[in-house]
């Protein structure tokens, strides 16, 4: 899979002490969006996730990102570099006869 990455035009970051891998993911890209995947980092050193974020906000200005989206997971990180949570709260109902369609329509606000 990270072979191919270029193919989509994401990128493999990593963090790296000496020779230990101590944090990496995946960036992919769609309509000015920047999407963080599969982040990971050791919990036993400190600042990890600061420069995965870092190489990330690097690239994002590189590439003249519009949005990036990071997920809410360790949203305290995210928050003291000035990230907002985005209201996503939203929930899409679909119904296959008329009676939970018309449910779903009365639902709507």
């Amino acid at each position: 899979m990270l072979e191919n990455l270029p193919l989509i035009g994401g990128t493999f970051v990593k963090a790296s002490i000496a020779d230990r891998l101590v944090g990496c993911g995946v960036l992919c890209y769609d309509g000015g969006t920047q999407l963080a995947l599969a982040l990971g980092h050791a919990r036993d050193v400190p600042n990890v996730y600061f420069q995965l974020i870092y190489a990330g906000l690097q690239e994002a200005f590189e590439k003249q990102v519009r949005r990036l989206r990071w997920g809410s997971g360790a949203y305290a990180v995210k928050r003291r570099l000035g990230f907002e949570l985005e209201n996503n709260n939203y929930l899409v109902v679909h119904g296959s006869n008329r009676l939970y369609q018309s449910i779903a329509n009365l639902m709507k606000v």
